[in-house]
């Protein structure tokens, strides 16, 4: 933005002279006033005439009446920049200003503004819904119990990984962000302020005209600090590429050499000091995604993927990254480094390889492939933006090269994948379980192409399944109580174990019935002693001791309680009007998702006995 672009004079009457102004910068923030300008304490009457533009351009007035407010047209340009700079709701006020004014002696009082639109009527409606949806969406993203230093990370790194800086340069505006994912620096720095105050951070955009350029300053603990999200932000873009040596900077550190000589900003705030805490952030450069109590980041020099703390205690190392990038589709000579890059979705981490994107479950501890590209692509980097997973495809990894950006959906991964099945299609509502257990080798097929997700399962094979999810030693159970278990059965063993932990009893005549079909009340009591005897510290039982469903007198004495103990632990989800079908077979998949469901309690897939 120019000195030129901000004050273009296009026309000039006599008696009463008409300016219109040309101003190079986008809108944004929430507040009608702007508190942190530098212009507020030079000019009178500031709050009053601030207040009255953003009044009439919210109503969408194209004239605004301010005779009698001695506004000095010196001083309309500073108030007029502070609006569009900290309104990015008004996005579509056109850039240019235009004034009238009369000369009294020295002094030029304006006594009309010309406000112009790019859009209104029905077009406007539509896209001020627009605007508010996709700014309360990303709100909905920030985990609420972040503190504000990790909201701010976490934000700063999402705008980052995905939306890329607008070479052609007209892109001033969030609105014009959101719908063409691309904006100049103005368009990122105002979408930053929106969400940050959204979330009830302070955050301005400030303006520097010696640099024509725009960033942010926010308030983190009490303190004000830099952050430069388009320094952040090396051109080329690549997905899931940021940097972060613009992040939390004081005023000497930002303008120093090393950070780019950051000069002549607009602002009444000092960021006077350095931040002094933890730096998870320190030397990464790629996005940073917080699941738990961990930041995982990949380290491409390292080529791996890692995490750390936000007190930056602990710190260590889940996957390497073992790809080679190719140079041509021939794949005859490689690129040196690695080009990963990570974000975390559903409390899950994805990073991509040159030809997979991986899945790493931290409840699990699992990591498993859940895409693989055609022979013809090569995935340079990723990011998930709106449910989808987006890849940057290209056999040209150098920084000038964008490739091109393939977008599959998120809840379309698995579908082929790992899963030989050609029974269990991609949108199956529980394949994420059946993937998990098949992966782990404890849940396979009734046969090489079939999973048979509808049918039922053997008393056996889900004891089976159990002991396999729990790393039963086989070589410790030889023996059997049971009269119809004979020992060395593929099932005996994971019978005898779960007999031996208390996590069954039979039939009650010294048969288990390995055999015969399990009904959904065995399921259910057998997850209630498998859970009971792995983690004490649950429930038990919900507070009314009472089954409100419509078949719940289907139900056996002996299984209440079990069905009481699930339902009260989450195990069960409760559902108004739903049956709970207790003498019913239960199915395949029906049990892949419920032990899945089970194994995510921390210290029972810790559990080996």
């Amino acid at each position: 933005m120019t000195a030129g672009e901000r004050f273009r004079i296009l026309s000039v009457t006599l008696i009463s002279m008409l300016i219109i102004l040309c101003l190079g910068f986008g809108v944004f923030a929430d507040a009608p006033i702007d508190e942190y300008s530098s212009y507020r304490s030079e000019i009178p009457n500031y709050d009053e005439i601030y207040e009255l533009l953003y009044t009439s351009a919210t109503e969408g007035e194209t004239v605004v009446l301010t005779k009698g407010l001695n506004i000095d047209d010196k001083y309309i340009v500073g108030i007029f920049t502070d609006l569009v700079s900290s309104s990015p709701e008004l996005f579509y006020l056109n850039r240019t200003l235009s004034y009238q004014y009369s000369p009294r002696g020295e002094s030029r009082y304006i006594n009309r503004v010309y406000f112009s639109y790019s859009m209104q009527g029905k077009e406007l409606k539509e896209a001020q819904k627009t605007y508010e949806e996709w700014i309360n969406h990303f709100v909905s993203l920030v985990d609420p119990s972040m503190t504000d230093l990790e909201k701010a990370l976490w934000f700063h790194d999402y705008i980052l990984s995905f939306y890329s800086y607008d070479i052609s340069k007209t892109i001033y505006d969030v609105y014009g962000l959101i719908m063409n994912e691309t904006g100049v620096c103005r368009a990122t720095s105002l979408l930053y302020s929106a969400v940050m105050n959204r979330l009830g951070i302070d955050c301005t955009m400030v303006i520097s005209d010696e640099m024509v350029h725009a960033w942010n300053i926010i308030k983190i603990d009490g303190k004000w600090y830099h952050v430069d999200l388009t320094f952040d932000d090396p051109l080329y873009d690549r997905l899931g590429r940021v940097g972060h040596g613009h992040f939390l900077l004081s005023d000497e550190e930002i303008a120093s050499a090393e950070k780019g000589s950051h000069t002549d900003w607009h602002t009444s705030i000092s960021c006077s000091e350095p931040f002094k805490g933890p730096k998870p952030w320190d030397g990464v450069n790629s996005r940073m995604s917080k699941i738990g109590d961990r930041w995982y980041y990949v380290d491409n020099e390292d080529k791996s993927v890692k995490y750390i703390s936000t007190n930056c205690s602990e710190k260590g190392k889940i996957s390497d990254i073992n790809s080679m990038w190719f140079v041509s589709e021939a794949r005859e000579i490689g690129w040196v480094g690695s080009f990963s890059s990570a974000a975390e979705y559903g409390g899950k981490l994805y990073w991509n390889s040159a030809d997979e994107i991986f899945e790493y479950d931290p409840s699990l501890n699992t990591i498993r492939t859940v895409w693989r590209a055609d022979e013809s692509e090569q995935i340079i980097s990723i990011a998930i933006f709106n449910d989808q997973l987006c890849m940057q495809i290209s056999f040209n990894v150098n920084e000038h090269s964008y490739g091109h950006i393939k977008k599959v959906p998120m809840s379309s991964l698995y579908s082929t994948v790992t899963l030989p099945f050609d029974d269990v299609p991609g949108n199956h509502p529980w394949i994420d379980s059946i993937v998990r257990l098949y992966e782990a080798g404890v849940f396979t097929g009734v046969s090489e192409k079939k999973f048979a997700p509808s049918s039922s399962l053997t008393r056996g094979m889900f004891v089976t399944i159990l002991g396999r999810l729990s790393g039963v030693k086989i070589s410790n159970y030889y023996s059997s109580h049971f009269d119809d278990v004979i020992p060395g059965r593929w099932y005996s063993y994971y019978v005898e174990w779960a007999f031996e932990n208390n996590i069954i009893d039979g039939m009650g005549d010294g048969r288990f019935a390995p055999e015969k079909e399990i009904s959904r009340e065995q399921m259910f009591k057998i997850l209630a002693e498998y859970i009971s005897n792995f983690k004490t510290e649950l429930s038990g039982q919900n507070d009314q001791g009472e089954l409100s469903f419509p078949d719940a007198s289907d139900i056996s004495s002996w299984a209440r309680p079990s069905f009481l103990f699930c339902i009260s632990n989450g195990i069960i989800d409760v559902k108004s009007g739903e049956m709970l079908r207790p003498q019913d077979s239960a199915t395949r998949a029906e049990a892949a998702f419920l032990i899945d469901l089970v194994s995510k309690y921390p210290d029972i897939i810790q559990s080996r006995k």
